[in-house]
C-alpha cells in the first residue's frame, strides 16, 4: 500500500490537478474545517478531512456505478449530509439507554 500524501490523486497515483488555479479538495476541505473548529468534535482536522472526503467519494462512486437513481434523490443527499455532520460536529455523546435489567434483542 502506498503512503498517502494528503493530496488527491488521479488514476495512476498522480496528484489531482487544480482546476483553474483552484485548490484541490484535499487542500480546501481542511481549511473549511479549521474555520469551523469551535463547532467540531474532531480534533485531527487532516484525518477528519481524509475520512469525510473519502467517505463521500465512495458513496458517490457507488451511486454513479450501481444506483444512479440516488443522484436525484433528496433522501440520499440528506443522509449523506447527516452522516458527515454527525461525525464532525460536537454534540452530546450518542448512547443507547436501556431500562434496568433489559438488553437489546438480537
Amino acid at each position: 500500500m502506498a503512503a498517502t500524501t494528503g493530496r488527491s490523486t488521479a488514476q495512476g497515483g498522480q496528484p489531482a490537478s487544480r482546476a483553474h488555479g483552484q485548490p484541490t479538495l484535499d487542500e480546501w476541505f481542511p481549511r473549511v474545517l479549521a474555520r469551523h473548529r469551535a463547532r467540531l468534535r474532531v480534533t485531527d482536522l487532516a484525518l477528519a478531512s481524509l475520512l469525510v472526503t473519502r467517505t463521500l467519494h465512495g458513496a458517490m462512486r457507488f451511486a454513479i456505478e450501481e444506483r444512479p437513481d440516488l443522484l436525484d434523490s433528496t433522501a440520499f443527499e440528506e443522509e449523506l449530509l447527516a452522516l458527515v455532520l454527525r461525525y464532525l460536529e460536537a454534540s452530546p455523546p450518542l448512547t443507547m439507554h436501556f431500562g434496568a435489567g433489559t438488553r437489546p434483542r438480537a
